[in-house]
């Protein structure tokens, strides 16, 4: 388990197993994600060092399961090979960290939706105005980003939320 915001590494170990004479593999791994949420530390590639291992860094920023996947292209002596991990991502409210889990403040007057918004840890950012029929005036249409988003500490204190209040109909 990996909590977001916090760093982690990868490690991809790369084995000799024919039975003939032993070599290290040598070459590159490549590592990649199943989502956008990794934020790799510089490129997602290592060499592999004369042990046949490497590493890299790591960071998410959304919660939930996560699979990392390191692919080793081969080399004169040694057949590509590939490897999957799964990662359980979790948001540890609470921790010290400083985390906002964005709330709906749709349809919400905008002094009720800057409360709630400050109670969830996160902070109202640029207010416009917009015209609407459905939504009465002085209250929130939209907001960014979406609801049930999570913003890790890495961007603290820019846990700010945009929102869209009513003008009313036109």
């Amino acid at each position: 388990m990996v909590l977001i915001g916090q760093t982690g590494t990868c490690e991809a170990v790369v084995a000799d197993t024919d039975t003939g004479t032993a070599t290290t593999p040598s070459g590159t791994v490549d590592f990649s994600a199943s989502s956008t949420a990794v934020e790799f530390s510089g490129t997602p590639v290592c060499a592999l060092s004369s042990a046949g291992s490497c590493q890299i860094t790591f960071a998410f920023s959304a919660f939930g399961p996560e699979t990392i996947t390191a692919s080793y292209d081969g080399d004169s002596s040694h057949a590509t090979s590939s490897a999957t991990q799964q990662i359980e991502v979790t948001a540890c409210f609470g921790c010290g960290f400083r985390f906002c889990r964005v709330p709906r403040v749709i349809g919400k007057p905008l002094t009720h939706a800057k409360q709630i918004l400050r109670h969830s840890g996160c902070r109202p950012g640029r207010i416009s105005h917009a015209y609407s029929k459905r939504i009465r005036k002085g209250r929130v249409i939209s907001e960014r980003p979406k609801p049930g988003k999570v913003i890790g500490p890495n961007a603290w204190p820019k846990h700010k939320i945009h929102l869209v209040v009513s003008r009313g109909e036109a």
